[in-house]
């Protein structure tokens, strides 16, 4: 998860919250984590960089969204 969070420049809260338990991403989270809703998340590296390049959009708009309200 720390890496995670320095790859994204999120916290912890934010990736759980839109990546991670977010319905929309729920088939593609299974694929690439091992699914920890609690205690220690892990990734499959390659795969995990593909989804953020793939949603890389998606997740900028999600964060300045937060930001701003």
């Amino acid at each position: 998860m720390k890496r995670l969070e320095a790859e994204t420049c999120r916290k912890r809260d934010w990736l759980i919250e839109n990546i991670l338990l977010n319905p929309e991403f729920k088939e593609e989270m299974a694929e690439i984590s091992n699914g920890r809703e609690s205690g220690r998340w892990m990734f499959r590296a390659k795969e995990m960089q593909a989804f953020l390049d793939r949603h890389f959009h998606y997740l900028n708009r999600r964060a300045s969204q937060k930001t701003i309200a």
